[in-house]
């Protein structure tokens, strides 16, 4: 299977929502990490990075959550011409593990904060695919 960054962004963004909506916060706030790291994945492809097993070391270093991959992506937004996001990291308190937590663990607060995130990533990737350079 190949990886499609974009559609996994869109889809797993949308069913975040849904799991906010219903009070699902622990559901709804990982998957907002999950999304979010989808849309930079999809961003840094079309910037040349690549996903590929085959990859370079130099992109591996790519290869991680959202909670790392935010400031990883700053970085690279230094040397390129990246969309830009916010120089805060809002997933810093995420970490793939809490899908192991017990729900009470995550937060109504920790949910918004993390789809407010989601939301800054949708109006970049939309800025991109207006821009061509995402389907």
């Amino acid at each position: 299977m190949q990886p499609d960054f974009y559609n996994a962004f869109c889809r797993h963004a949308s069913d975040a929502d849904l799991l906010l909506e219903c009070k699902r916060w622990a559901n709804a706030d990982h998957l907002y990490g999950i999304a979010a790291e989808c849309a930079l994945k999809a961003l840094l492809q079309i910037q040349g990075i690549s996903f590929a097993e085959n990859c370079t070391s130099s992109d591996r270093k790519y290869w991680v959550h959202i909670n790392k991959l935010w400031d990883k992506y700053l970085s690279f937004m230094q040397t390129r011409d990246a969309c830009e996001i916010s120089d805060t990291n809002p997933f810093q308190n995420w970490d793939i593990a809490q899908r192991y937590a017990h729900e009470d663990d995550i937060t109504e607060q920790t949910g918004r904060e993390h789809c407010a995130a989601v939301d800054e990533l949708r109006t970049v990737i939309e800025k991109a695919r207006i821009n061509g350079v995402l389907p």
